[in-house]
C-alpha cells in the first residue's frame, strides 16, 4: 500500500520551502547592500558630476540649457533643483564647473 501525504501536509511543505527561499534571497540582498555600500569611500565622485550640477542649476536660474549640451537634460534637473532651492547659482560667462565643485568637495563629508 502506497503512503500518500495529505494534502495539508504538502501545503505546509510548501509554505516552509517558501519561507527559507525568501529568508536566503533576504540574507543576500543585505549582503549586496553592505557590500556596495562599503564601496562609498573608496568610488565616490566622477568627473562631470558638478557639471551635471551646475546644467540643473542654470537651467532653474536662467530658464536655458546650453551647459554640457551633448547629455539629455533629465539628469542635470534631477540633480540640480535641490542646490538651485538651495541658493547655489551658476556665475553668467564662466565657471560652470564652479557650483557643483563646491557642492560635492566644499563641506569635506562627501561620502
Amino acid at each position: 500500500m502506497e503512503s500518500t501525504t495529505p494534502p495539508e501536509a504538502a501545503i505546509i511543505d510548501s509554505i516552509r520551502r517558501n519561507r527559507q527561499v525568501a529568508a536566503v534571497l533576504l540574507l543576500l540582498l543585505a549582503v549586496f547592500v553592505l557590500r556596495v555600500t562599503d564601496t562609498y569611500s573608496e568610488f565616490n565622485g566622477t568627473y562631470d558630476e558638478g557639471l551635471h550640477i551646475s546644467a540643473g542649476i542654470e537651467f532653474y536660474q536662467d530658464y536655458r540649457y546650453t551647459i554640457h549640451r551633448q547629455h539629455p537634460p533629465l539628469a542635470p534637473l534631477a540633480v540640480g533643483l535641490l542646490p538651485y532651492l538651495n541658493g547655489s547659482r551658476v556665475k553668467v560667462g564662466g565657471g560652470h564647473f564652479e557650483p557643483g565643485q563646491k557642492l560635492l568637495e566644499g563641506p569635506g563629508d562627501y561620502f
